[in-house]
C-alpha cells in the first residue's frame, strides 16, 4: 500500500499533464497516425501508460481510503481510460479487455464461492469461451479477421509480417 501511494504521486500528475497537452498542444498528436501521444514518445507508449494507470486505479480503489481519495481515484481512472482510448493503441485496448474479463471472472468467482460453485463457474465460463473460439476457427477462420478489422488493422499486423519474413 505504501508503494501504491508513491506510484500515484508520480502517475496522477503525469496523467493530468498528458490530458492537458493533448487538448492544448498540437504537437501532442502522433504525426504518423494522427492519434494522441501526449507526453509519451508514441501512441503505443501512451496506451501502455493508460493501461498501467487503469490497473493501478483498480488496485487503489480496493484500498481503504477516504471518500475524497476514492472520488479522485475514480476521476483518474476516467482520465486514464480517455487517454488509453485516445491513443488508439490496439494492443493496450485488447490488454484492457483481457484484464476486465479476468477481473470480472474473479469477481463472479468470489460471488459464487460461498455457494460452493466458484471454481466450477470459472471452469464453465473459460471452457465456454474456448469452445466458442475453436468453433469460430473451425466454422470460418476468416471470422478471426473481424477483430483486427474492427481496429482498422489487418491480420498481417499492418505489413509487419512481410518484414518478419524478410528478417
Amino acid at each position: 500500500s505504501e508503494i501504491i501511494k508513491y506510484f500515484k504521486a508520480i502517475l496522477y500528475p503525469y496523467l493530468v499533464l498528458s490530458l492537458i497537452s493533448v487538448l492544448l498542444i498540437p504537437g501532442a498528436k502522433d504525426p504518423d497516425f494522427n492519434t494522441w501521444r501526449a507526453l509519451a514518445e508514441t501512441k503505443n507508449h501512451l496506451g501502455q501508460m493508460g493501461l498501467i494507470s487503469i490497473i493501478l486505479c483498480f488496485i487503489a480503489l480496493n484500498e481503504k481510503e477516504s471518500r475524497n481519495a476514492k472520488l479522485f481515484t475514480w476521476v483518474m481512472l476516467l482520465v486514464s481510460l480517455i487517454l488509453l482510448l485516445g491513443s488508439t493503441s490496439t494492443t493496450s485496448i485488447l490488454a484492457l479487455l483481457a484484464f476486465l474479463m479476468l477481473s470480472s471472472l474473479l469477481f463472479f468467482d468470489q460471488i459464487f464461492k460461498p455457494l460452493g460453485i466458484g471454481s466450477s463457474f470459472s471452469i464453465i465460463i473459460i471452457s465456454g469461451f474456448l469452445i466458442i473460439f475453436f468453433g469460430i476457427i473451425y466454422a470460418d477462420a476468416e471470422m478471426l479477421n473481424a477483430i483486427p478489422n474492427a481496429f482498422g488493422k489487418d491480420m498481417t499486423f499492418t505489413g509487419r509480417m512481410d518484414l518478419w519474413n524478410y528478417m
